[in-house]
């Protein structure tokens, strides 16, 4: 019997591998969900030997989505006590490039699901769970070119603070976690781009100006830890100080 089983979205990602295994580190058996199973197949070789860990293929916009990922929970581990909310779609346009399709694509993915998934997941959890919102930066500053993403990502901070206030009457604490520039397999393309080059790296207050997706694993291991019982409502932001300086490299200085 385990003790605690977190649910990770987007579990086959750069994030959700390294979440994965941070909760597994710290004895939480994981059920990993994502929309290909190839991914999830890899992370199951990854993490072998590591922990408890199950995988789900699914949609996390699909209408039966939160309710067969408990079921499957329910039925693999018995219990739940963590729900990670990380999946969702990448690669924003400005606002006058997103059309309506854009954006529904990106609030049923960043925002509707999370919401849904919390709803659902609710009920089942543990008392003195948590529910962890991998939120962004980019919607706590307005950068140009990052439109409805940043809309959602702040909604996703908004959502975050809402549930800790309707869930803590069972003790569920949520939170949520904002990642800056971390190296992914979906970030790598933007390295050489040099207005993300000018408007990000030169702008990052750390040396390398990147982090790495275990950054982000730690983050919410602390959440869902002991040593994060108290705290509830609250963005971690893991982005080497951008959102918290003006600060500019000497690359940039010298330009």
């Amino acid at each position: 019997m385990v003790e605690a089983v977190a649910l990770v979205t987007g579990a086959g990602g750069g994030l959700g591998s390294a979440i994965s295994a941070a909760l597994m580190d710290l004895g939480i058996a994981v059920v990993g969900t994502g929309r290909r199973i190839e991914p999830l197949q890899e992370l199951q070789t990854k993490l072998a030997g590591r922990g408890d860990l199950a995988i789900l293929s699914q949609d996390i916009t699909a209408q039966d989505a939160p309710a067969q990922a408990v079921d499957f929970i329910l039925s693999t581990f018995g219990r739940l006590d963590f729900l990670i909310n990380n999946a969702g779609p990448g690669y924003p346009k400005t606002v006058l490039e997103t059309t309506d399709e854009i954006a529904d694509v990106f609030i049923d993915g960043h925002l509707k699901a999370p919401f849904r998934f919390a709803r659902e997941c609710y009920p089942v959890m543990s008392p003195g769970g948590g529910i962890v919102n991998i939120t962004s930066v980019a919607g706590m500053r307005g950068r140009v070119g990052t439109g409805i993403y940043s809309a959602v990502k702040a909604g996703q901070i908004g959502l975050t603070v809402q549930l800790a206030a309707e869930f803590a009457g069972k003790q569920i604490r949520c939170n949520a976690v904002a990642p800056g520039v971390i190296a992914t397999d979906m970030s790598a393309g933007r390295m050489d781009n040099v207005r993300f080059q000018r408007l990000m790296l030169e702008t990052i207050p750390s040396d390398p100006p990147v982090g790495r997706p275990e950054d982000i694993g730690a983050a919410v291991g602390y959440l869902c830890s002991p040593g994060g019982r108290f705290v509830n409502g609250q963005v971690i932001v893991v982005d080497g100080g951008w959102t918290a300086t003006h600060y500019l490299n000497d690359t940039a200085l010298e330009r």
